[in-house]
């Protein structure tokens, strides 16, 4: 039982700094977007 609880809590802590990782890179790709759309006048 114990062993499955750490299963959880490992799988749960995988899966959010995962979702964290991506969503800051999709900040960045936004980020870097809008700078190049400022620069070419996009």
């Amino acid at each position: 039982m114990s062993k499955l609880l750490i299963i959880f809590v490992a799988f749960t802590l995988l899966l959010a700094q995962f979702s964290v990782v991506e969503s800051s890179r999709l900040l960045q790709k936004r980020q870097l977007d809008s700078l190049s759309g400022a620069t070419f006048g996009r």
